[in-house]
């Protein structure tokens, strides 16, 4: 696809790979993140927080939309 970027990453851990993956985002950009068995659609606001977009259903304890990787999941990633 025109203007699409691919990166591959491999290491002993899923959430190591991950987190370098997620430090390259831009700000203002999506992407499709896809770790180990897990994918997600990720973005960098233009104001620096990183965001994950919860494709799952909405319950009692799952939360649909943007969802803040630090509030939500307690991952803290700077560049």
């Amino acid at each position: 696809m025109n203007g699409m970027k691919v990166v591959h990453a491999q290491g002993k851990s899923t959430m190591t790979v991950g987190k370098r993956l997620i430090k390259q985002a831009e700000n203002g950009k999506e992407y499709l993140l896809s770790v180990g068995q897990h994918a997600a659609i990720i973005r960098r606001t233009n104001d620096g927080k990183l965001q994950y977009l919860e494709l799952q259903a909405p319950s009692d304890h799952i939360i649909g939309g943007r969802q803040e990787f630090e509030e939500h999941l307690g991952i803290n990633i700077k560049r």
